[in-house]
């Protein structure tokens, strides 16, 4: 399947044989599937579900990156602590993907322009050395 960048779905209809989509630059296509992967703020689950369905915050941050993989890391490792979750898990023969679930109140906002610099990543990192893994911790 060609890849088409620079336009976005504008309708979506379904029916028995399969999913008729109008696309924003006015073309149009039929599928057997559409898969919706456009993020929190998706337009294929608003046109699937109506607009009264959002995403609201659940009381938790996930923390994740995609790193250098060490040969000895073979499969998935997840960690489960009283107030936070972490893991990691091979994606290619040199990377991993990396996340810690941390329980956060409050749904942070923070200015992209103060990234770099921020104080709560730093404070974050403090909390979970020190804070999140305390007590049992379990390993999968």
């Amino acid at each position: 399947m060609p890849v088409r960048l620079g336009l976005s779905v504008e309708a979506l209809a379904q029916d028995d044989g399969g999913v008729d989509v109008t696309f924003t630059d006015g073309t149009r296509g039929r599928y057997d599937l559409v898969v919706g992967t456009d993020g929190a703020n998706s337009r294929i689950r608003e046109l699937i579900f109506g607009s009264k369905q959002q995403p609201y915050y659940t009381g938790q941050v996930n923390w994740r990156a995609t790193v250098s993989r060490p040969a000895d890391v073979l499969c998935r490792h997840s960690y489960f602590g009283p107030t936070n979750k972490s893991g990691f898990n091979p994606i290619t023969q040199t990377k991993m993907y990396v996340y810690i679930l941390q329980n956060v109140p409050e749904k942070p906002r923070w200015d992209p322009k103060e990234w770099p610099g921020i104080s709560a990543v730093h404070e974050t990192r403090s909390s979970i050395r020190t804070n999140s893994f305390a007590g049992p911790l379990h390993h999968s």
